[in-house]
């Protein structure tokens, strides 16, 4: 009885390896068609942009500035809802 626990072990640790396979395939394609859509369109500055607030935001957060932070934060919260009025 033990050995067949043993082989439903061994087959559920091999689903969950294809599971992760098609886990990173589907975010890969998924991230991939993203890119190419902001690169292709003029949304590639504005993407960067945000990207950019973000990177500082949490990089002021690691190094503790707090003058600094209270700023991004404040400024991505407006530029969220500036995006999705402006987008919509």
């Amino acid at each position: 009885m033990n050995n067949f626990f043993d082989i439903l072990d061994y087959a559920w640790g091999q689903f969950r390896g294809i599971v992760d396979i098609i886990d990173i395939a589907l975010m890969s394609t998924i991230i991939f068609f993203v890119i190419k859509f902001i690169k292709d369109r003029r949304a590639g500055k504005l993407a960067t942009g945000v990207i950019m607030l973000f990177l500082f935001l949490v990089i002021s957060n690691l190094i503790d500035m707090r003058a600094m932070s209270f700023v991004f934060s404040n400024i991505t919260q407006i530029g969220i809802i500036s995006l999705v009025i402006l987008f919509q």
